[in-house]
Protein backbone atom coordinates (compact mmCIF):
# COMPACT_ATOMS: atom_id res chain seq x y z
CA UNK A 1 0.00 0.00 0.00
CA UNK A 2 1.03 3.55 -0.68
CA UNK A 3 0.49 6.12 2.00
CA UNK A 4 0.85 9.87 2.35
CA UNK A 5 1.32 11.58 5.71
CA UNK A 6 1.30 15.38 5.92
CA UNK A 7 1.21 17.57 9.05
CA UNK A 8 0.30 21.25 9.17
CA UNK A 9 1.17 23.05 12.40
CA UNK A 10 0.30 26.51 13.71
CA UNK A 11 2.36 29.30 12.15
CA UNK A 12 4.49 31.65 14.34
CA UNK A 13 6.70 31.52 17.40
CA UNK A 14 6.09 28.84 19.98
CA UNK A 15 3.79 30.28 22.63
CA UNK A 16 0.68 29.45 24.61
CA UNK A 17 -1.37 30.99 21.76
CA UNK A 18 0.14 28.85 19.02
CA UNK A 19 -0.02 25.79 21.24
CA UNK A 20 -3.78 26.22 21.34
CA UNK A 21 -4.21 26.36 17.54
CA UNK A 22 -5.42 23.30 15.57
CA UNK A 23 -2.72 20.99 14.25
CA UNK A 24 -3.93 18.87 11.34
CA UNK A 25 -2.42 15.68 9.95
CA UNK A 26 -3.67 14.26 6.63
CA UNK A 27 -3.30 10.58 5.78
CA UNK A 28 -4.22 9.05 2.43
CA UNK A 29 -3.76 5.33 1.72
CA UNK A 30 -4.70 3.44 -1.45
CA UNK A 31 -6.46 0.13 -0.95
CA UNK A 32 -4.10 -1.61 -3.41
CA UNK A 33 -0.42 -1.36 -4.27
CA UNK A 34 -1.19 -1.06 -8.02
CA UNK A 35 -4.12 -0.98 -10.42
CA UNK A 36 -5.16 -1.93 -13.93
CA UNK A 37 -7.50 0.09 -16.18
CA UNK A 38 -11.14 -0.43 -15.29
CA UNK A 39 -10.58 -1.13 -11.60
CA UNK A 40 -12.33 0.87 -8.90
CA UNK A 41 -9.81 2.85 -6.84
CA UNK A 42 -10.42 3.33 -3.13
CA UNK A 43 -8.51 5.59 -0.73
CA UNK A 44 -8.69 5.66 3.07
CA UNK A 45 -8.58 9.39 3.75
CA UNK A 46 -8.33 10.82 7.26
CA UNK A 47 -7.62 14.13 8.99
CA UNK A 48 -6.35 14.16 12.59
CA UNK A 49 -6.40 17.25 14.80
CA UNK A 50 -3.60 16.88 17.36
CA UNK A 51 -4.01 20.45 18.58
CA UNK A 52 -5.88 21.69 21.63
CA UNK A 53 -8.46 23.69 19.69
CA UNK A 54 -11.23 22.55 17.31
CA UNK A 55 -10.53 22.93 13.60
CA UNK A 56 -13.64 24.72 12.35
CA UNK A 57 -15.01 24.74 8.81
CA UNK A 58 -12.53 22.25 7.35
CA UNK A 59 -13.31 20.76 3.93
CA UNK A 60 -11.36 18.80 1.32
CA UNK A 61 -11.16 19.35 -2.42
CA UNK A 62 -9.41 17.40 -5.14
CA UNK A 63 -6.89 19.10 -7.41
CA UNK A 64 -8.32 18.77 -10.92
CA UNK A 65 -5.06 19.95 -12.48
CA UNK A 66 -3.08 16.94 -11.29
CA UNK A 67 -5.37 14.19 -10.05
CA UNK A 68 -5.92 11.12 -12.18
CA UNK A 69 -8.89 9.96 -10.14
CA UNK A 70 -12.50 10.82 -11.00
CA UNK A 71 -14.26 10.73 -7.64
CA UNK A 72 -17.66 9.15 -7.11
CA UNK A 73 -20.61 11.39 -6.28
CA UNK A 74 -20.02 10.95 -2.55
CA UNK A 75 -16.64 12.69 -2.96
CA UNK A 76 -14.94 13.29 0.38
CA UNK A 77 -18.02 12.38 2.40
CA UNK A 78 -18.36 14.58 5.49
CA UNK A 79 -15.34 16.59 4.33
CA UNK A 80 -17.11 17.54 1.09
CA UNK A 81 -18.64 20.47 3.01
CA UNK A 82 -17.25 22.51 5.93
CA UNK A 83 -17.09 20.46 9.10
CA UNK A 84 -15.53 20.76 12.54
CA UNK A 85 -12.83 18.39 13.76
CA UNK A 86 -12.62 18.45 17.53
CA UNK A 87 -9.30 18.71 19.35
CA UNK A 88 -7.70 15.25 19.47
CA UNK A 89 -10.25 13.80 17.02
CA UNK A 90 -9.71 12.01 13.71
CA UNK A 91 -12.18 12.18 10.84
CA UNK A 92 -11.88 9.29 8.39
CA UNK A 93 -13.65 8.83 5.07
CA UNK A 94 -13.36 6.27 2.27
CA UNK A 95 -12.87 8.12 -1.01
CA UNK A 96 -13.43 6.13 -4.20
CA UNK A 97 -13.39 6.77 -7.90
CA UNK A 98 -12.20 5.64 -11.30
CA UNK A 99 -9.08 6.20 -13.38
CA UNK A 100 -9.39 9.30 -15.52
CA UNK A 101 -6.87 8.15 -18.12
CA UNK A 102 -6.61 4.77 -19.79
CA UNK A 103 -3.02 5.41 -20.87
CA UNK A 104 -1.54 6.74 -17.62
CA UNK A 105 1.15 4.64 -15.92
CA UNK A 106 0.12 5.85 -12.47
CA UNK A 107 -2.95 7.14 -10.66
CA UNK A 108 -2.60 10.33 -8.64
CA UNK A 109 -4.90 11.33 -5.82
CA UNK A 110 -4.22 14.97 -4.98
CA UNK A 111 -5.98 17.88 -3.34
CA UNK A 112 -6.00 20.23 -0.40
CA UNK A 113 -7.79 21.19 2.81
CA UNK A 114 -9.31 24.63 3.30
CA UNK A 115 -10.66 26.32 6.42
CA UNK A 116 -13.85 28.28 7.00
CA UNK A 117 -12.30 31.39 5.40
CA UNK A 118 -11.40 29.47 2.26
CA UNK A 119 -7.67 29.55 3.02
CA UNK A 120 -5.59 26.47 2.30
CA UNK A 121 -4.32 24.71 5.40
CA UNK A 122 -2.85 21.55 3.84
CA UNK A 123 -2.36 19.82 0.54
CA UNK A 124 -1.84 16.17 -0.24
CA UNK A 125 -0.75 13.97 -3.12
CA UNK A 126 -0.22 10.23 -3.35
CA UNK A 127 0.50 7.95 -6.34
CA UNK A 128 0.05 4.32 -7.25
CA UNK A 129 1.31 2.53 -10.38
CA UNK A 130 -1.08 1.45 -13.14
CA UNK A 131 -0.35 -1.58 -15.32
CA UNK A 132 -1.89 -1.50 -18.80
CA UNK A 133 -4.17 -4.41 -19.67
CA UNK A 134 -6.07 -4.83 -22.92
CA UNK A 135 -8.88 -7.14 -23.94
CA UNK A 136 -10.72 -7.79 -27.18
CA UNK A 137 -14.24 -6.51 -27.71
CA UNK A 138 -16.07 -8.26 -30.52
CA UNK A 139 -19.59 -8.67 -31.79
CA UNK A 140 -22.02 -7.83 -34.56
CA UNK A 141 -24.32 -5.05 -35.66
CA UNK A 142 -27.68 -6.14 -37.11
CA UNK A 143 -30.12 -3.90 -38.95
CA UNK A 144 -33.26 -5.55 -37.51
CA UNK A 145 -35.12 -5.29 -40.80
CA UNK A 146 -38.18 -7.06 -39.34
CA UNK A 147 -38.14 -5.04 -36.08
CA UNK A 148 -38.25 -8.04 -33.77
CA UNK A 149 -35.33 -6.92 -31.61
CA UNK A 150 -32.96 -9.83 -32.31
CA UNK A 151 -30.31 -10.66 -34.90
CA UNK A 152 -31.33 -13.06 -37.66
CA UNK A 153 -29.52 -14.39 -40.75
CA UNK A 154 -29.04 -11.75 -43.43
CA UNK A 155 -29.43 -8.79 -41.04
CA UNK A 156 -25.72 -8.07 -40.51
CA UNK A 157 -24.96 -4.40 -41.20
CA UNK A 158 -21.54 -3.81 -42.79
CA UNK A 159 -19.87 -0.41 -43.11
CA UNK A 160 -21.20 0.89 -39.78
CA UNK A 161 -18.68 3.00 -37.86
CA UNK A 162 -18.68 2.22 -34.14
CA UNK A 163 -17.26 4.43 -31.41
CA UNK A 164 -16.38 3.15 -27.96
CA UNK A 165 -16.33 6.00 -25.39
CA UNK A 166 -14.66 5.68 -22.00
CA UNK A 167 -17.09 6.40 -19.17
CA UNK A 168 -14.72 8.38 -16.92
CA UNK A 169 -12.53 10.25 -19.40
CA UNK A 170 -12.04 11.46 -22.95
CA UNK A 171 -10.58 8.27 -24.41
CA UNK A 172 -12.44 6.75 -27.34
CA UNK A 173 -11.79 4.01 -29.89
CA UNK A 174 -13.39 3.41 -33.28
CA UNK A 175 -13.84 0.58 -35.75
CA UNK A 176 -16.04 -0.24 -38.75
CA UNK A 177 -18.12 -3.38 -39.18
CA UNK A 178 -17.12 -5.78 -41.91
CA UNK A 179 -18.97 -8.53 -43.74
CA UNK A 180 -22.04 -9.69 -41.85
CA UNK A 181 -21.79 -6.74 -39.48
CA UNK A 182 -18.88 -8.30 -37.54
CA UNK A 183 -16.33 -6.21 -35.62
CA UNK A 184 -13.38 -6.74 -33.27
CA UNK A 185 -11.42 -4.16 -31.29
CA UNK A 186 -8.56 -4.43 -28.76
CA UNK A 187 -8.94 -1.79 -26.02
CA UNK A 188 -8.00 -1.24 -22.34
CA UNK A 189 -10.23 -3.06 -19.87
CA UNK A 190 -12.75 -0.50 -18.60
CA UNK A 191 -16.35 0.66 -18.69
CA UNK A 192 -17.56 2.29 -21.90
CA UNK A 193 -20.59 3.25 -23.91
CA UNK A 194 -20.84 2.32 -27.59
CA UNK A 195 -22.75 3.92 -30.45
CA UNK A 196 -22.45 4.21 -34.20
CA UNK A 197 -24.06 4.89 -37.56
CA UNK A 198 -23.67 4.21 -41.25
CA UNK A 199 -25.61 3.56 -44.44
CA UNK A 200 -28.72 5.20 -43.00
CA UNK A 201 -28.68 3.10 -39.82
CA UNK A 202 -28.16 4.32 -36.25
CA UNK A 203 -26.85 1.95 -33.57
CA UNK A 204 -28.82 2.12 -30.34
CA UNK A 205 -26.26 3.14 -27.68
CA UNK A 206 -25.39 0.59 -25.02
CA UNK A 207 -23.15 0.40 -21.93
CA UNK A 208 -20.19 -1.97 -22.31
CA UNK A 209 -17.75 -3.39 -19.75
CA UNK A 210 -14.64 -4.75 -21.46
CA UNK A 211 -12.95 -7.56 -19.55
CA UNK A 212 -10.86 -10.56 -20.52
CA UNK A 213 -13.15 -13.23 -21.95
CA UNK A 214 -16.17 -10.88 -22.16
CA UNK A 215 -19.17 -12.08 -24.17
CA UNK A 216 -19.64 -10.86 -27.73
CA UNK A 217 -21.98 -7.95 -28.32
CA UNK A 218 -25.10 -7.91 -30.45
CA UNK A 219 -25.92 -4.30 -31.30
CA UNK A 220 -29.22 -3.30 -32.84
CA UNK A 221 -29.33 -0.69 -35.59
CA UNK A 222 -32.51 1.17 -36.51
CA UNK A 223 -33.65 3.68 -39.10
CA UNK A 224 -34.33 7.11 -37.56
CA UNK A 225 -38.05 7.61 -37.04
CA UNK A 226 -39.99 9.55 -39.59
CA UNK A 227 -43.35 11.08 -38.71
CA UNK A 228 -44.92 7.66 -38.23
CA UNK A 229 -45.16 7.72 -34.43
CA UNK A 230 -47.71 9.79 -32.54
CA UNK A 231 -48.02 10.09 -28.77
CA UNK A 232 -50.47 11.47 -26.24
CA UNK A 233 -50.41 11.63 -22.42
CA UNK A 234 -53.50 12.46 -20.35
CA UNK A 235 -54.15 12.64 -16.63
CA UNK A 236 -57.49 11.10 -15.76
CA UNK A 237 -58.36 13.89 -13.31
CA UNK A 238 -58.09 17.66 -13.35
CA UNK A 239 -56.86 17.98 -9.76
CA UNK A 240 -54.80 16.02 -7.21
CA UNK A 241 -53.14 16.39 -3.80
CA UNK A 242 -49.50 15.57 -2.89
CA UNK A 243 -49.08 11.83 -2.47
CA UNK A 244 -52.19 10.98 -4.49
CA UNK A 245 -51.97 8.14 -6.98
CA UNK A 246 -52.41 9.51 -10.48
CA UNK A 247 -53.50 7.62 -13.54
CA UNK A 248 -52.10 8.66 -16.90
CA UNK A 249 -53.39 7.31 -20.19
CA UNK A 250 -50.53 7.02 -22.69
CA UNK A 251 -51.56 6.52 -26.31
CA UNK A 252 -48.93 5.52 -28.88
CA UNK A 253 -49.77 5.00 -32.54
CA UNK A 254 -47.69 3.69 -35.44
CA UNK A 255 -49.16 5.20 -38.60
CA UNK A 256 -46.52 3.59 -40.82
CA UNK A 257 -46.46 0.27 -42.67
CA UNK A 258 -43.36 -1.07 -40.86
CA UNK A 259 -43.49 -2.40 -37.26
CA UNK A 260 -41.68 -0.48 -34.53
CA UNK A 261 -39.86 -2.18 -31.64
CA UNK A 262 -38.09 -0.71 -28.61
CA UNK A 263 -39.97 2.59 -28.41
CA UNK A 264 -38.72 4.40 -25.33
CA UNK A 265 -40.03 7.27 -23.21
CA UNK A 266 -37.66 9.93 -21.92
CA UNK A 267 -39.25 12.17 -19.30
CA UNK A 268 -38.40 14.89 -16.75
CA UNK A 269 -36.37 17.05 -19.13
CA UNK A 270 -36.82 20.19 -17.02
CA UNK A 271 -36.24 18.44 -13.69
CA UNK A 272 -38.84 20.50 -11.85
CA UNK A 273 -40.28 19.51 -8.45
CA UNK A 274 -43.71 19.14 -10.04
CA UNK A 275 -42.67 16.69 -12.77
CA UNK A 276 -43.21 12.95 -12.92
CA UNK A 277 -40.42 10.71 -14.20
CA UNK A 278 -40.86 7.22 -15.58
CA UNK A 279 -39.01 5.54 -12.71
CA UNK A 280 -41.66 3.45 -10.99
CA UNK A 281 -43.26 0.07 -11.72
CA UNK A 282 -46.52 1.83 -12.49
CA UNK A 283 -45.00 2.87 -15.82
CA UNK A 284 -44.99 -0.73 -17.07
CA UNK A 285 -43.15 -1.13 -20.38
CA UNK A 286 -42.15 2.54 -20.24
CA UNK A 287 -40.51 2.28 -16.78
CA UNK A 288 -36.95 3.49 -16.25
CA UNK A 289 -34.44 0.72 -15.65
CA UNK A 290 -33.84 -1.84 -18.37
CA UNK A 291 -37.15 -2.56 -20.05
CA UNK A 292 -37.02 -3.42 -23.77
CA UNK A 293 -39.50 -0.71 -24.70
CA UNK A 294 -42.78 -0.87 -26.56
CA UNK A 295 -43.60 -2.78 -29.76
CA UNK A 296 -46.12 -1.36 -32.24
CA UNK A 297 -47.26 -3.32 -35.25
CA UNK A 298 -47.84 -1.48 -38.52
CA UNK A 299 -50.89 0.82 -38.24
CA UNK A 300 -51.39 -0.15 -34.59
CA UNK A 301 -52.50 2.07 -31.72
CA UNK A 302 -51.88 1.00 -28.13
CA UNK A 303 -52.91 2.54 -24.83
CA UNK A 304 -51.19 2.16 -21.48
CA UNK A 305 -52.58 2.87 -18.00
CA UNK A 306 -49.69 4.45 -16.07
CA UNK A 307 -49.82 5.01 -12.31
CA UNK A 308 -47.55 7.27 -10.27
CA UNK A 309 -47.52 9.44 -7.14
CA UNK A 310 -47.88 13.22 -7.03
CA UNK A 311 -44.47 14.62 -5.92
CA UNK A 312 -44.38 16.48 -2.60
CA UNK A 313 -43.02 19.58 -4.35
CA UNK A 314 -45.91 19.78 -6.78
CA UNK A 315 -48.21 21.74 -4.48
CA UNK A 316 -45.80 24.69 -4.29
CA UNK A 317 -46.00 24.86 -8.08
CA UNK A 318 -49.76 24.42 -8.04
CA UNK A 319 -49.58 21.61 -10.56
CA UNK A 320 -48.27 18.17 -11.43
CA UNK A 321 -46.71 17.76 -14.86
CA UNK A 322 -45.88 14.81 -17.07
CA UNK A 323 -43.88 15.45 -20.23
CA UNK A 324 -42.05 12.87 -22.30
CA UNK A 325 -40.72 12.37 -25.80
CA UNK A 326 -40.79 9.02 -27.51
CA UNK A 327 -38.50 7.12 -29.86
CA UNK A 328 -35.60 4.68 -29.80
CA UNK A 329 -33.41 4.86 -26.70
CA UNK A 330 -31.03 7.82 -27.01
CA UNK A 331 -31.46 7.97 -30.79
CA UNK A 332 -32.10 11.61 -31.54
CA UNK A 333 -31.74 11.60 -35.29
CA UNK A 334 -35.15 11.80 -36.92
CA UNK A 335 -38.47 12.70 -35.35
CA UNK A 336 -39.35 12.17 -31.68
CA UNK A 337 -42.95 13.11 -30.82
CA UNK A 338 -43.46 14.96 -27.55
CA UNK A 339 -46.49 14.61 -25.31
CA UNK A 340 -47.49 15.95 -21.94
CA UNK A 341 -50.26 17.02 -19.63
CA UNK A 342 -50.80 19.15 -16.52
CA UNK A 343 -53.22 18.78 -13.62
CA UNK A 344 -53.74 21.18 -10.73
CA UNK A 345 -52.47 20.55 -7.19
CA UNK A 346 -54.31 23.23 -5.19
CA UNK A 347 -53.92 24.32 -1.58
CA UNK A 348 -51.09 26.85 -1.43
CA UNK A 349 -50.98 30.53 -2.32
CA UNK A 350 -48.14 32.87 -3.11
CA UNK A 351 -47.44 36.52 -3.80
CA UNK A 352 -46.25 38.67 -6.66
CA UNK A 353 -44.22 41.76 -5.86
CA UNK A 354 -42.62 44.07 -8.37
CA UNK A 355 -41.66 47.50 -9.56
CA UNK A 356 -42.52 49.58 -12.62
CA UNK A 357 -39.59 51.76 -13.67
CA UNK A 358 -38.63 54.13 -16.44
CA UNK A 359 -35.13 55.13 -17.53
CA UNK A 360 -35.25 58.77 -18.66
CA UNK A 361 -31.47 58.84 -19.19
CA UNK A 362 -31.15 55.33 -20.66
CA UNK A 363 -30.34 52.09 -18.88
CA UNK A 364 -26.97 53.43 -17.77
CA UNK A 365 -28.84 56.04 -15.74
CA UNK A 366 -30.99 55.84 -12.63
CA UNK A 367 -34.32 53.99 -12.69
CA UNK A 368 -37.34 56.09 -11.74
CA UNK A 369 -40.44 54.42 -10.29
CA UNK A 370 -43.70 55.12 -12.16
CA UNK A 371 -46.92 55.47 -10.18
CA UNK A 372 -50.45 54.65 -11.28
CA UNK A 373 -49.65 51.57 -13.38
CA UNK A 374 -52.46 49.04 -13.06
CA UNK A 375 -51.42 45.39 -13.15
CA UNK A 376 -53.88 42.51 -13.32
CA UNK A 377 -52.76 38.96 -12.52
CA UNK A 378 -55.08 36.60 -14.40
CA UNK A 379 -55.35 32.84 -14.81
CA UNK A 380 -57.22 32.33 -18.09
CA UNK A 381 -57.49 28.56 -17.48
CA UNK A 382 -60.10 29.10 -14.76
CA UNK A 383 -63.76 29.92 -15.27
CA UNK A 384 -64.61 32.46 -14.08
CA UNK A 385 -61.12 33.79 -14.77
CA UNK A 386 -59.17 34.36 -11.55
CA UNK A 387 -57.97 37.96 -11.37
CA UNK A 388 -56.21 40.06 -8.77
CA UNK A 389 -55.34 43.71 -9.28
CA UNK A 390 -52.81 46.17 -7.90
CA UNK A 391 -51.63 49.68 -8.78
CA UNK A 392 -48.05 50.89 -8.49
CA UNK A 393 -47.32 53.47 -5.79
CA UNK A 394 -45.18 56.60 -5.98
CA UNK A 395 -42.01 54.48 -6.07
CA UNK A 396 -43.41 52.12 -8.71
CA UNK A 397 -43.93 49.28 -6.23
CA UNK A 398 -46.88 46.90 -6.36
CA UNK A 399 -47.85 43.69 -4.54
CA UNK A 400 -50.48 41.02 -5.17
CA UNK A 401 -51.04 38.46 -2.43
CA UNK A 402 -53.12 35.31 -2.01
CA UNK A 403 -52.87 33.97 -5.57
CA UNK A 404 -53.20 30.18 -5.86
CA UNK A 405 -49.86 28.63 -6.87
CA UNK A 406 -49.61 27.84 -10.56
CA UNK A 407 -47.82 28.47 -13.85
CA UNK A 408 -50.70 29.52 -16.09
CA UNK A 409 -50.83 33.17 -15.02
CA UNK A 410 -50.46 36.19 -17.24
CA UNK A 411 -49.79 39.71 -16.00
CA UNK A 412 -51.73 42.40 -17.89
CA UNK A 413 -50.19 45.88 -17.60
CA UNK A 414 -52.14 49.14 -18.03
CA UNK A 415 -49.92 52.24 -17.66
CA UNK A 416 -51.38 55.75 -17.38
CA UNK A 417 -52.03 57.80 -20.52
CA UNK A 418 -48.83 58.81 -22.27
CA UNK A 419 -46.92 55.67 -21.22
CA UNK A 420 -46.39 52.33 -22.93
CA UNK A 421 -44.92 49.02 -21.78
CA UNK A 422 -41.41 48.05 -22.89
CA UNK A 423 -41.42 44.37 -23.80
CA UNK A 424 -44.26 41.88 -23.81
CA UNK A 425 -47.73 42.64 -22.54
CA UNK A 426 -49.09 40.46 -21.05
CA UNK A 427 -46.16 38.57 -19.53
CA UNK A 428 -46.16 35.00 -18.19
CA UNK A 429 -45.89 34.60 -14.41
CA UNK A 430 -45.28 31.58 -12.15
CA UNK A 431 -46.77 31.85 -8.67
CA UNK A 432 -45.00 29.64 -6.11
CA UNK A 433 -46.77 28.58 -2.93
CA UNK A 434 -45.54 30.20 0.31
CA UNK A 435 -43.17 32.39 -1.69
CA UNK A 436 -43.00 35.80 -3.33
CA UNK A 437 -42.13 36.10 -7.00
CA UNK A 438 -40.45 39.30 -8.18
CA UNK A 439 -41.41 40.99 -11.44
CA UNK A 440 -39.54 43.98 -12.91
CA UNK A 441 -41.51 46.00 -15.45
CA UNK A 442 -40.38 48.89 -17.61
CA UNK A 443 -42.41 51.65 -19.26
CA UNK A 444 -41.50 54.58 -21.46
CA UNK A 445 -43.28 57.58 -22.92
CA UNK A 446 -45.52 56.73 -25.85
CA UNK A 447 -48.76 55.00 -26.74
CA UNK A 448 -49.59 51.33 -27.34
CA UNK A 449 -52.68 49.17 -27.37
CA UNK A 450 -53.51 47.76 -23.93
CA UNK A 451 -54.56 44.08 -24.09
CA UNK A 452 -57.89 43.14 -22.56
CA UNK A 453 -58.04 40.75 -19.63
CA UNK A 454 -59.88 37.57 -20.75
CA UNK A 455 -63.20 36.58 -19.26
CA UNK A 456 -65.15 33.36 -19.01
CA UNK A 457 -68.79 32.91 -18.05
CA UNK A 458 -69.61 29.61 -16.30
CA UNK A 459 -72.46 27.65 -17.87
CA UNK A 460 -75.90 28.40 -16.47
CA UNK A 461 -77.40 25.80 -14.08
CA UNK A 462 -79.87 23.32 -15.62
CA UNK A 463 -83.40 24.63 -16.18
CA UNK A 464 -85.62 24.03 -13.16
CA UNK A 465 -82.80 23.79 -10.67
CA UNK A 466 -83.71 25.27 -7.33
CA UNK A 467 -80.13 26.13 -6.38
CA UNK A 468 -76.89 26.88 -8.20
CA UNK A 469 -74.98 23.78 -9.28
CA UNK A 470 -71.19 23.41 -9.25
CA UNK A 471 -69.37 23.92 -12.52
CA UNK A 472 -68.68 20.50 -14.07
CA UNK A 473 -65.03 19.40 -14.29
CA UNK A 474 -63.39 19.99 -17.64
CA UNK A 475 -63.24 16.32 -18.59
CA UNK A 476 -64.90 12.92 -18.09
CA UNK A 477 -64.92 11.14 -14.76
CA UNK A 478 -64.27 7.47 -15.47
CA UNK A 479 -60.88 5.75 -15.53
CA UNK A 480 -60.06 4.55 -19.07
CA UNK A 481 -60.03 0.82 -19.63
CA UNK A 482 -56.36 0.83 -20.60
CA UNK A 483 -53.61 -1.44 -19.36
CA UNK A 484 -50.43 -2.96 -20.76
CA UNK A 485 -51.35 -2.22 -24.34
CA UNK A 486 -54.37 -3.54 -26.18
CA UNK A 487 -55.02 -2.66 -29.81
CA UNK A 488 -57.59 0.16 -29.71
CA UNK A 489 -59.45 -1.10 -32.76
CA UNK A 490 -60.94 -3.78 -30.49
CA UNK A 491 -61.71 -1.18 -27.85
CA UNK A 492 -63.50 0.96 -30.43
CA UNK A 493 -65.71 -1.97 -31.40
CA UNK A 494 -66.52 -2.65 -27.76
CA UNK A 495 -67.37 1.03 -27.26
CA UNK A 496 -69.75 1.00 -30.20
CA UNK A 497 -71.48 -2.09 -28.85
CA UNK A 498 -71.93 -0.51 -25.44
CA UNK A 499 -73.31 2.67 -26.98
CA UNK A 500 -75.90 0.71 -28.95
CA UNK A 501 -76.92 -0.96 -25.71
CA UNK A 502 -77.60 2.41 -24.12
CA UNK A 503 -74.40 2.50 -22.05
CA UNK A 504 -71.91 5.32 -22.31
CA UNK A 505 -68.25 4.66 -21.59
CA UNK A 506 -66.65 8.03 -20.85
CA UNK A 507 -62.92 8.47 -20.95
CA UNK A 508 -61.74 10.99 -18.40
CA UNK A 509 -58.64 12.88 -19.52
CA UNK A 510 -56.37 15.82 -19.03
CA UNK A 511 -52.78 16.76 -20.04
CA UNK A 512 -38.32 14.18 -19.51
CA UNK A 513 -34.07 10.39 -17.12
CA UNK A 514 -32.92 8.12 -19.62
CA UNK A 515 -32.63 4.39 -19.25
CA UNK A 516 -30.65 1.58 -20.81
CA UNK A 517 -32.60 -1.33 -22.17
CA UNK A 518 -31.76 -4.62 -23.77
CA UNK A 519 -33.37 -6.04 -26.88
CA UNK A 520 -35.99 -8.68 -26.33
Amino acid sequence: MLCLLLSVLGVGLASSATAATPSLTVTATFDKASYVPGEKVSVAFSVHNSGKKPAVGISAQDDFSSTELVLDQTGFGALASPTTIAAGATLTETVSGNLQSLTATKVTFAGFLVNAKGSGVADFSVDAPVTARNATLSGEVFDDANANGRAEPGEGASGVKLTLRYTYGDSHFSTTTGTGGQFSLSVPTASYSIDGSGDGWVVIPAPVTVTAGAATLSLRAVKPLGHVLTAKLQFTKDSYQPGDTVHIVATLANTGSVPLFGIDAECDHAGGPDELINSGPGWGALEFGGNPGVRLAAHQTRTFDITDKVPAGAQAQGQVVVECDFGYFEVYQGYRPDAGDTAKVPGLTGSLSGTVDSYPNGHSGTAVGVAGVKVVLADPTTCPVFTSTATSDSKGHFTISGAPAGSSYKLYISPPKGWKVVGGNPTNVLIIGKDTVREFLEVEHGTAKIPAVPTCTPPAPPTGSSSPQPTPAAGPTTLPLANSGADTSAQAALGATMLLGGLVLTLLGRRRVRRPHAAR
